[in-house]
């Protein structure tokens, strides 16, 4: 049987994917239709029900050095990375989904109402597209979300998780002419331009709490059962329900392939009694950001450094090393920060979250 085809420009890259389930071809086709299509294809995704390759190592069972690159196993999904010259030219994928009962027993508890096929462009969003960006040699990513202003550059706003980014980059599409950029991960280049990160933004309930707008974007053709695992799991906590939502039926988009940044916030929650912004050095703007994502990507960074053991140990080259990722870290984060104003924005971490975005607010028109 042919594999389905889909062809994208993403973060700059041209990425040829091939798909072998219909229902996992049609979710993704949906979730990159906000994506320019291209003819090229710089690499390959494919997605196979079993590795075709020779295994040369397991240590762990979860890392195994093959004579192409690396898998790495979890529970969500199987990653092949392959190498050519020391870069990466292809990955194929394996989702680990259950069938029958189980996948439909996945979807009612999981945070999103989703199953594993059904979420495919999150998966590979963050389990494969971001990876290939972290392990290219052209390519910073940084844990922000991001907006474009009316001058047609960007502003980020980094952080941990749960800080207040996806709450901001809200507000500031929907209260003005600003556009998307990104909910939570930002791609840059090496000549510090940030590209849209067009991934379904992640909506929790309490980013809905005062506004109405999105509430019924959120509710609108939900099923029954949606509704009433919403609700179930709400109860629990605002946080521990979400859903995904096409950020161009709630946001308007940028048309652009890639801009300059003109401020990065870094979100930060401390025992502060108002809301303060203060200026930081490139060199600390990218340890923070170099810090962050590093324990984002923690898991990323182990099998690399399994790789690199691995390696060593069969008597070949290491392909990838935790060196290499770190100064690339550093190098292209001091292009891009010594190019970007960088502001640390502290937030009292008991203020209620209307009032600190709507105290934010005042103080960002300030500066930009």
């Amino acid at each position: 049987m042919k594999p389905f085809i889909i062809s994208h420009k993403i973060f700059g890259v041209s990425i040829h994917f091939e798909l072998i389930n219909e229902d996992s071809y049609r979710n993704l086709s949906r979730e990159l239709a906000n994506y320019p299509s291209s003819e090229a294809s710089e690499v390959v995704i494919k997605e196979v029900k079993d590795f075709d390759t020779k295994l040369l190592s397991a240590n762990p069972k979860s890392q195994i050095e093959t004579s192409e690159g690396f898998i790495i196993r979890s529970l969500l999904i199987d990653c092949h990375f392959k190498f050519k010259e020391k870069q990466i030219v292809a990955i194929d994928f394996k989702i680990n989904e259950n069938s029958g009962i189980r996948k439909s027993i996945r979807k009612q508890v999981n945070i999103q109402y989703t199953n594993r096929t059904e979420n495919i462009g999150q998966i590979l969003h963050e389990n494969v597209l971001v990876p290939l960006m972290l392990l290219r040699s052209d390519r910073l990513v940084t844990h922000a979300s991001g907006v474009q202003l009316s001058t047609n550059k960007a502003i980020l706003f980094g952080g941990t998780g749960g800080v207040g980014k996806t709450s901001i980059e809200i507000m500031l599409c929907q209260d003005s002419d600003n556009q998307f950029i990104a909910d939570d991960i930002c791609i840059i280049d090496e000549k510090a331009m940030v590209y849209p990160n067009l991934n379904y933004p992640k909506i929790y309930a309490y980013n809905l709490v005062g506004n109405k707008e999105l509430k019924e974007q959120l509710s609108k053709d939900q099923s029954l059962g949606d509704k009433i695992q919403w609700n179930l799991r709400k109860k629990i906590g605002l946080d521990k329900v979400r859903r995904k939502l096409d950020p161009a039926l709630i946001f308007g988009l940028s048309t652009k392939e890639k801009m300059e940044v003109e401020s990065y916030f870094f979100v930060f929650r401390s025992q502060v009694d108002n809301i303060t912004i203060e200026d930081i050095s490139p060199e600390s703007a990218t340890n923070y950001s170099s810090l962050i994502i590093k324990n984002e990507y923690s898991v990323l960074y182990n099998h690399i450094r399994w790789h690199e053991y691995n390696r060593k140990a069969l008597g070949m080259d290491v392909l990838i090393s935790e060196k290499t990722l770190n100064l690339k870290l550093e190098e292209l984060g001091n292009v891009f920060f010594k190019s970007t104003q960088s502001y640390l924005l502290k937030i009292p971490s008991n203020m209620p979250h209307d009032q600190f975005l709507s105290e934010f607010k005042k103080s960002l028109l300030e500066r930009i």
